[in-house]
Formats: structure tokens, sequence, C-alpha cells
């Protein structure tokens, strides 16, 4: 069956390849001029449920964010690299063009830095995301990672030794605000969110 389509579909860069999830927690990649199937891969994670989590397209590689890990295939669908094992709950990943993988959970080490999926940089404590199918974290230019969390809205200063915090929303730190939405960055450099 192709019914219960349960993550976002994701287009890679030369438009040939669409890849989207399936209920039965499968993979899928579809040729995008004929929805014809290029391949699929499972879940290995299940029955932890990854709804509403895409994956990333990149050249020469997909991320397939499962139930508790991101696991790197190749074009083919071959499993590359398996991820380290998390508890369930991770975000879609967001990758900057030097390859630094960026993704949430909503346990309490919430955002986590990669420089490949099996190879943690850094992580930062209380920036966990409330649901994880409502989305990751965003990349602006410059080094900016925006990321919705339990507490609050923040606004990061990140590289490959870590993150410091540029600002947050609510200021006060103890004030506390759920922002369940993933970050938009407008073309102006407007942050969109929402709680």
């Amino acid at each position: 069956s192709t019914a219960s389509w349960l993550s976002p579909p994701t287009v890679s860069a030369d438009e040939r390849t669409i890849c989207a999830r399936q209920v039965t927690r499968e993979l899928w990649a579809l040729v995008a001029a004929t929805g014809a199937t290029k391949w699929t891969v499972a879940d290995p994670d299940s029955p932890f449920k990854g709804f509403g989590v895409g994956s990333l397209l990149i050249p020469l590689r997909v991320l397939m964010v499962t139930g508790a890990r991101v696991r790197e295939l190749d074009t083919l669908g071959m499993v590359m690299v398996e991820g380290l094992d998390h508890a369930p709950g991770l975000s879609e990943p967001v990758i900057t063009p030097t390859g630094t993988i960026y993704l949430q959970d909503v346990h309490s080490f919430g955002l986590y830095a990669y420089a490949a999926v099996n190879q943690q940089l850094w992580r930062r404590a209380s920036t966990n995301s409330r649901w994880p199918q409502y989305g990751g974290p965003a990349l602006a230019s410059g080094g900016v990672l925006y990321t919705a969390t339990q507490d609050g809205f923040y606004a990061l200063d990140v590289g490959s030794a870590g993150s410091s915090l540029r600002w947050r929303f609510p200021g006060n730190t103890r004030d506390s605000l759920t922002f369940t939405g993933a970050p938009l960055i407008g073309h102006d450099g407007t942050v969109y969110s929402f709680t």
C-alpha cells in the first residue's frame, strides 16, 4: 500500500529523486518525474516512531532519520554508516556546506553536532525539542543555528568546537515558553516559529 505517508517529502538537489517515509516505517526513494520506486529501506528502530521526520538528500548520500539514530545511505539505498544510538525522538537534521550535521532530540541533551553520523562533535544540554515531528533546527548564514525548545527559542553561534548563546526568547532565563514550530528563516533574515 502507498497510503499513510508520515514525513514531508525531500527532493534532491538535481530534482530527480524524492524521499518520503511510509506508515510501514520504510524510507522510499521515488523517481520525481514518474513516481516509480527507486529503492526502499526499513527503519531498524521500529516500533519507535519517526513520524513527520524527513530525510536529507545531499550529493552522493541520504541521511535517514530512524526511530533512534541517523543512518547514512548511498544513492542506491545501501547503508554506508550507522549512526550513534539515541533514545527515540530525533528531529530532522540540518547540514552545513562543510558537512557538520545538527539535530535535536526530545530528551535532556537536546542539540547535537556531528562531523559524521557516527562521530559526535558536541552536545548542548537543555535545548531539547517538544516533539520531533515538528521539525529540527534551522541554519542561517554565518553559522547561526535557530532552535525551538521546551523552554524558549534560541539563536546559537555554532562551530565544530561547540556553541554559544547569541540570544534567547524570552530573554529572562527564569521565564519559560515552549516553542514547537521548526524555525523558518525568511529572505530578509526574519525568523519564524510558533508556540
